[in-house]
């Protein structure tokens, strides 16, 4: 008490101040979380149902791949797949060994960019 008389010049002061802080502090939240606010938590929507007919699954491969077939040879230049001979585009990736079922990406000039593995299909 005695610190309180001592030091009461600023004692009214820092009252008010303590006051002032904790009427902003109960306040705030309040006016943050209203609905006209645009800081307002929004109710969570639910996703759209995902109807999975969009998807086009039949005949996929056949549309991904410009070729499928068994790799039949394999050079710094160009491949061959089948009957067909696509050259090899700078940046291809041929992971593939020769006898291997595989399809081919080819880029817009139809030079192969990547030759991958396939299964082969069971029809």
């Amino acid at each position: 008490m005695k610190s309180l008389y001592k030091n009461r010049a600023i004692t009214f002061p820092m009252l008010v101040f303590i006051l002032a802080a904790g009427c902003f502090m109960t306040s705030v939240p309040f006016s943050c979380f209203a609905d006209d606010s645009p800081a307002a938590i929004r109710e969570i929507r639910r996703p759209p149902g995902f109807n999975s007919g969009e998807i086009n699954f039949e005949d996929l491969e056949r549309r991904t791949f410009y070729a499928r077939g068994t790799l039949d040879a394999v050079n710094d230049k160009a491949i061959c797949v089948g009957d067909k001979q696509i050259d090899l585009a700078p940046n291809a990736k041929v992971n593939c060994k020769v006898g291997m079922y595989v399809g081919i990406k080819i880029n817009d000039e139809g030079k192969a960019v990547s030759c991958e593995p396939l299964a082969r299909s069971r029809r």
